[in-house]
């Protein structure tokens, strides 16, 4: 008889790990919808463009605060300065 009550337990075993399996392919195939996909792109993609914004950001600011710490913002600020920044937009803006 003991080989019976094996047989009856690894039957419910085999049922209990095939509902476990059904169960696991139900949630890979919600993981990888369409849907499911897009959004997480959008969302990676949106992520890295405020990340990078904040670190330019920071970048830019410790530059200024370089630049003011030693002085150079005359330099950069300066008549001659300006008018080459100005004379390259003007030239590398399109005209209509």
């Amino acid at each position: 008889m003991p080989t019976v009550k094996k047989t009856k337990n690894r039957d419910k075993d085999i049922v209990e790990l095939s509902k476990q399996v059904g169960r696991v392919a139900d949630a890979l195939d919600k993981r990888n919808r369409f849907g499911r996909k897009l959004i997480m792109g959008l969302l990676f993609g949106i992520g890295t463009a405020v990340g990078a914004s904040i670190i330019a950001s920071i970048i830019v600011i410790i530059f200024f605060q370089i630049v003011g710490a030693v002085g150079l913002e005359k330099y950069l600020t300066s008549d001659p300065y300006k008018s080459v920044i100005e004379q390259q937009i003007k030239l590398q803006t399109p005209q209509e």
